[in-house]
């Protein structure tokens, strides 16, 4: 009965968070939202993406801010939330308390993956040389792939076209 209970309370913790806890997917991301920076200046190590509007589906993940756009990666071996994003494009970001409504889409201007490419190595080159715990591992080894363009993705997350922050 006690693991029963504990359960419950797990559930329930996990439920309030509005949002992902650690290495768990989460849901909808809760916060105040806000219009997109016109600059994403201060980007975080790990920010929150949502996925899937209709059942939303949010994950950590890593980010780099380029000037007026700000961008996420994953590897070749294509993670839940990237087979989400290719579906519907519409995404929420949250850093700190506040989300921003996005849409996503894939980089292939040889131009701008470089410029992400170097963003990436700048921001997060240091922690490669420092080591990583298991899951940093695979976080970087994917990071590495997509940025070596080896079946990776990079998105690109601007403003949703006529759509407000608001827009679900």
């Amino acid at each position: 009965m006690k693991r029963v209970g504990l359960a419950v309370a797990t559930g329930l913790v996990l439920a309030a968070c509005g949002g992902p806890l650690g290495p768990i997917a989460g849901g909808e991301l809760a916060g105040v939202e806000a219009e997109p920076p016109a600059e994403w200046l201060s980007v975080p190590d790990t920010i929150q993406l949502e996925v899937r509007p209709a059942e939303p589906y949010s994950v950590n993940v890593w980010a780099v801010g380029v000037g007026a756009n700000l961008y996420v990666a994953h590897g070749p071996d294509g993670p839940t939330w990237g087979a989400r994003l290719q579906a519907d494009p519409r995404a929420r970001v949250r850093i700190g308390d506040t989300v921003y409504a996005l849409e996503a889409v894939v980089v292939e201007e040889a131009a701008e993956l470089g410029r992400v490419v170097d963003a990436y190595v700048a921001k997060y080159g240091a922690d490669v040389e420092e080591g990583f715990t298991p899951i940093r591992d695979r976080r970087e080894q994917a990071m590495e792939q997509a940025l070596d363009n080896v079946g990776g993705t990079i998105y690109r997350l601007q403003p949703r076209q006529g759509g407000s922050a608001n827009a679900g």
